[in-house]
């Protein structure tokens, strides 16, 4: 059974004469009845009766016709959906982040691009997680974006580096420090440490850090993302090393937390991630050019 033989079907059923079906279908007659008898015959019941020099529907062709009917109806639906998914000016994307993207950069970024001529009725979709469970969602085709880490051994995808961060340690407001020494790492390996969570890019960055210089921290937890860090230090559980956001930078020109000078000179780059030969739809593609105008950092 064919979508033609379907169309076939409905028009003949419709117009009740082979003739006239055959005209409109812009097809040979003998094509038409050859079609429908090869439908009738996988049906194994008989779809039209001769009735004159007419034809008219069985029993079983007007039951058949009902869903024949739903069927085209909803192929007509699917289409104008998929036509709808590549308008400019609407549609829908897919994005993912990870946290420290979630409390300032997603927000402002997706409400300056909706702000923009014509963007109004495009919507998204936000997720939080890793940047490893995110990237196998792009592969998966669950996500179109993702705000994240740059991942290795991964070929087919793009990553386009929109944000360079300084690493710092940060310590407790009344932790002491000696004005003018410039510290380094190693002088607090044995002091209280709140650790980026294990299994996130940060986690594992920041401890490749610490391993190359063969420090064995004194990691008192772990937490997700800056936000959580920050809480965890200014309430003294211990000192940090730490992206540089805007969040980390607030909290220390308030008094909340104390930055310490280190030597150390290290920064975590955050990407826009998407696959390099995929399809996408207008709307993404446009909003994949808009980041890289407005974010970029080169």
């Amino acid at each position: 059974m064919t979508l033609q033989q379907l169309i076939y079907f409905q028009k003949i059923a419709t117009l009740q004469h082979y003739n006239k079906a055959a005209k409109e279908l812009h097809v040979a007659q003998p094509s038409l009845s050859k079609s429908m008898a090869l439908l009738e015959e996988e049906l194994q019941v008989p779809l039209f009766e001769k009735q004159g020099r007419n034809i008219i529907l069985t029993k079983y062709g007007q039951v058949f016709l009902e869903y024949v009917n739903t069927i085209l109806d909803e192929i007509d639906a699917a289409k104008n959906h998929i036509h709808g998914m590549l308008d400019n000016h609407f549609g829908h994307i897919n994005i993912a982040y990870i946290s420290p993207f979630g409390h300032n950069y997603i927000p402002k970024l997706v409400r300056k691009f909706l702000s923009e001529k014509d963007n109004e009725n495009i919507t998204f979709s936000f997720k939080e997680g890793f940047t490893g469970s995110m990237i196998k969602a792009i592969h998966n085709n669950d996500i179109d974006i993702v705000f994240g880490s740059y991942e290795e051994n991964e070929p087919d995808l793009e990553f386009f580096q929109i944000i360079r961060e300084n690493l710092i340690l940060i310590a407790p407001p009344d932790f002491e420090i000696e004005k003018g020494r410039r510290y380094s790492l190693r002088d607090f390996k044995d002091t209280p440490f709140i650790a980026y969570d294990r299994v996130s890019n940060m986690g594992i960055y920041t401890r490749k850090i610490f391993y190359d210089q063969k420090l064995k921290m004194n990691f008192l937890c772990e937490s997700s993302d800056e936000l959580a860090i920050l809480a965890l230090v200014s309430s003294e559980f211990g000192i940090s090393y730490v992206a540089e956001t805007n969040e980390v930078k607030e909290a220390i020109a308030k008094g909340n937390v104390k930055q310490i000078p280190i030597k150390e000179e290290n920064c975590r780059t955050l990407h826009m991630i998407y696959a390099k030969n995929k399809f996408f739809a207008p709307v993404v593609l446009d909003f994949i050019e808009f980041v890289k105008r407005e974010y970029s950092i080169l």
